[in-house]
């Protein structure tokens, strides 16, 4: 094979889930296989994966100003409910004093908000697929609109918290569907950029959050700067429902994963003759879909309630089990590790201001979100294309695993770095650079895991993204039951290297899953157990 993966057990041309024909001119023996496929228009060698069809209503027909709307909805939606999370973070301590509760029940705060997000993202990607996603996403951007403006209003701990359990239930909405929305638009080989875009949206917005949010408070008060997210998330939700149609569709032909998959594809198309390709224009034909419509009709005759179970069983399959643990463990140690800001920065020895706790829990955070924004879609999609090139041009999903090396290296260093610089009382600006190595760690992982649980079997990307969010919310909601208490008894050294070793442990078992991912994947699709899962 060239590249490290493992051919499965019947040969290279066995067929496989998740294995797509990506490169034409890199192929051997596949022109038959390639005949009458549609690729694109300017580069004739990559054939487009999915397939569109050739109705104007299909999303990937789109023109490409209607396609670069449509994404930057979902980026600005996807910050808006970012945002929500850290907005206080900066201010733990004086909080905590005002509502008469302890740290750990101002921690408890984010807490809840991460569960209501998990239920929310586990539950939308089934109504998504049953209902559409452009309903679903408008109403919980109507319910965080609803939470923020209870929230500015909150008269007590206990009100506040209500106020964040419809929080968490609205920002559900773009934290679980970013990925499904990119997908329904974009081919695969713009998809990578774009999804982790999309995954970094959430993170700078996060980061550069408690930047913001400290100096409203200071100035304002917290209850103002609910009152700022509300009116960015109001822009945010008018600007969704202008520039984002429904994106499912349920017509499309979809080419084959492996050389017979995609000759019997191309046999079945009758327009085709001899081996003239068929180019997509960047024009698209009128749509007979109505763009501001939010009822589009069921989308599938599919029971929702076996839509809602069937992800526990997705769960089951041993990537996506990975995926599920790994990606949960990061976002856990990136939400975690934000509640300890205020702990560490604004208690002595550091005794800092609301202010520079916000400076420190911000600057460093965006500073690895960016460079990761920067540089790990472009490394997903152009790994993609040198790997194939290699594999005789076939994508395999194991090739977006190498995100995980860089997430190991910057995760461990980072985290460790900033559990002994604190324990040693370096100066802030010392833990603040082991906070943007560690966050840019993460964001690695965060575009790896979920490129990886999208490619690996295509056809169940929604429902394993749904459990991977239920998962990570769970864990993270009872984690920050027992976190803070953690850090002061055991110290910032033993509590960050601890963390700091399960991120680098879970990252490094990407190995084994790009040396036997595709055999794993052929065992799991043959099994009379799981084979259904991945269909």
């Amino acid at each position: 094979m060239g590249i490290g993966v493992l051919q499965p057990r019947g040969g290279a041309h066995t067929p496989v889930t998740g294995t797509k024909l990506f490169d034409e001119a890199s192929s051997l023996g596949t022109d038959e296989a390639a005949i009458g496929l549609k690729r694109h228009p300017k580069h004739h060698d990559i054939i487009l994966q999915p397939q569109p069809s050739d109705d104007p209503d299909d999303p990937l027909n789109w023109s490409r100003l209607r396609k670069e709307l449509f994404f930057a909805s979902i980026i600005l939606c996807t910050s808006a409910m970012g945002v929500v999370g850290p907005l206080f973070i900066p201010t733990f301590a004086s909080m905590a004093v005002e509502l008469d509760a302890s740290i750990a029940g101002i921690a408890q705060l984010n807490g809840i908000l991460v569960m209501m997000l998990g239920i929310t993202s586990f539950v939308g990607i089934a109504f998504g697929r049953v209902f559409g996603k452009r309903p679903f996403l408008l109403l919980t951007l109507l319910l965080e609109i609803a939470g923020l403006a209870w929230g500015a209003n909150a008269w007590s701990y206990w009100s506040l918290y209500g106020a964040r359990v419809v929080q968490g239930l609205g920002i559900g909405g773009f934290a679980c569907m970013g990925n499904a929305l990119v997908a329904d638009v974009f081919f695969l080989h713009e998809q990578g950029t774009r999804i982790a875009l999309w995954q970094l949206a959430w993170v700078v917005s996060v980061n550069v959050t408690p930047l913001i949010s400290a100096r409203i408070i200071t100035a304002a008060g917290w209850r103002n700067a609910f009152y700022a997210v509300l009116g960015f998330a109001c822009f945010c939700a008018i600007f969704f429902f202008l520039a984002a149609p429904e994106s499912t569709f349920i017509q499309r032909e979809i080419s084959g994963e492996t050389p017979i998959a995609a000759e019997q594809a191309s046999n079945s198309k009758e327009e085709v003759a001899g081996t003239t390709p068929i180019v997509v224009s960047e024009v698209a034909a009128p749509s007979r879909r109505n763009p501001l419509s939010v009822w589009n009709g069921l989308m599938t005759d599919e029971s929702i309630w076996m839509a809602i179970a069937r992800p526990f069983a997705v769960a089951l399959t041993p990537p996506v089990f990975w995926c599920m643990v790994t990606y949960g463990l990061l976002f856990s140690c990136t939400i975690i590790v934000g509640a300890t800001y205020s702990q560490i920065f604004a208690a002595p020895p550091y005794s800092l201001d609301t202010n520079t706790v916000g400076n420190i829990s911000g600057i460093g955070p965006l500073l690895g979100s960016l460079i990761a924004l920067i540089s790990s879609g472009p490394i997903a999609d152009f790994t993609a294309r040198a790997l194939s090139t290699r594999n005789d041009g076939f994508f395999e999903p194991e090739m977006y695993l190498v995100l995980m090396v860089p997430c190991s290296v910057f995760s461990l260093v980072g985290l460790v770095g900033w559990g002994v610089s604190v324990d040693r009382v370096d100066p802030s600006i010392v833990p603040a650079a082991m906070i943007a190595l560690t966050t840019l760690g993460l964001s690695f992982g965060f575009a790896g895991t979920i490129l990886y649980s999208s490619a690996v079997f295509p056809a169940r990307q929604g429902d394993s993204f749904g459990i991977m969010m239920l998962f990570k919310s769970a864990i993270t909601f009872g984690f920050l039951y027992f976190s803070t208490d953690w850090l002061v008894e055991r110290g910032p050294k033993s509590f960050f290297c601890t963390w700091g070793g399960v991120c680098c442990g879970v990252s490094l078992l990407a190995l084994p899953f790009y040396v036997y991912g595709k055999r794993i994947r052929e065992w799991t699709s043959q099994s009379a157990l799981l084979g259904w899962t991945t269909r």
